[in-house]
């Protein structure tokens, strides 16, 4: 179980680091894609997404450090600490994929862009040592 914990947290932390790669590459193309003559990132509705995706992101953020921390001091919160650092990480890292597929628009789709090697691994990590809804169902076993 103390293995699993740990291998759950590391992934979740390197789930949190392709979000954090994925936000940082819609930003960046946010402030570089001019539309009507203006950076999209002026634009309402990409400053909401982008917004959401940073609460997501610092969310999950949070969570794994806590869950690291957890771990290595062996508190008996590590249990819940995991699932939710989990749980976070991948909720985090698939709205990145999603939100920043739509603000990239077709070119996030296209080879000549990394961003697809990133929505990949993202979906591919979701699924590993359990999917966010599997940790939430084990969280509230713990819980309840």
């Amino acid at each position: 179980d103390a293995v699993l914990e740990r291998a759950t947290v590391a992934l979740a932390a390197e789930m949190v680091g392709t979000a954090r790669r994925l936000f940082d590459m819609t930003l960046a193309y946010a402030k570089e894609r001019i539309q009507f003559d203006v950076p999209i990132g002026s634009f309402q509705a990409i400053q909401h997404k982008l917004a959401d995706m940073a609460l997501e992101l610092e969310r999950a953020t949070s969570a794994v450090q806590y869950a690291a921390m957890t771990i290595d001091a062996g508190d008996d919160d590590r249990h819940r600490a995991t699932h939710v650092a989990k749980g976070a990480a991948g909720a985090a890292a698939t709205r990145a994929a999603k939100d920043g597929i739509q603000i990239h628009g077709g070119i996030g789709y296209t080879w000549e862009h990394d961003l697809h090697l990133f929505i990949r691994h993202a979906y591919g990590s979701e699924a590993w040592l359990g999917t966010s809804d599997w940790h939430h169902d084990r969280l509230a076993d713990l819980l309840f």
